[in-house]
């Protein structure tokens, strides 16, 4: 019979750490444009198109490798 590739544990932690290092880097990229950009007339769109779009895929990314490459 064959073995499954990944076990559901490890599976579920991987998917947990995605969402998390989502929600993460996203809370973190929005605080340091808000901080950090001079633009000043739509700031709020910058910093939420950035936090979702750029940061937050950035951070799952991150947390999937470090977790994927964890030992057992």
């Amino acid at each position: 019979m064959l073995e499954p590739a990944i076990d559901m544990p490890r599976l579920f932690r991987i998917v947990l750490s995605a969402c998390l290092g989502f929600f993460l880097a996203a809370i973190i990229g929005y605080a340091l444009v808000m901080l950090l950009s001079p633009n000043k007339h739509d700031l709020p769109v910058e910093a939420a198109m950035t936090a979702i779009f750029v940061c937050g895929p950035i951070g799952a990314i991150v947390a999937v490798i470090l977790v994927s490459f964890r030992g057992k």
